[in-house]
């Protein structure tokens, strides 16, 4: 994965924990895919915290 803000965080579908974007560009995420034809779409969606 590349392209996303390293301090930012998101929330991976199907995790519980956001991911920081360092995190997911250096890891990334773990898929199962067992056969040639197979695709998974996995949502990732940037968290917005507002300031006080």
């Amino acid at each position: 994965m590349q392209g996303l803000d390293e301090l930012t965080l998101y929330q991976v579908e199907g995790t519980e924990q956001p991911l920081s974007g360092k995190a997911l560009m250096k890891v990334g995420i773990k898929v199962n895919l067992k056969g040639d034809f197979q695709s998974e779409i996995i949502r990732i969606q940037k968290l917005i915290y507002e300031r006080d």
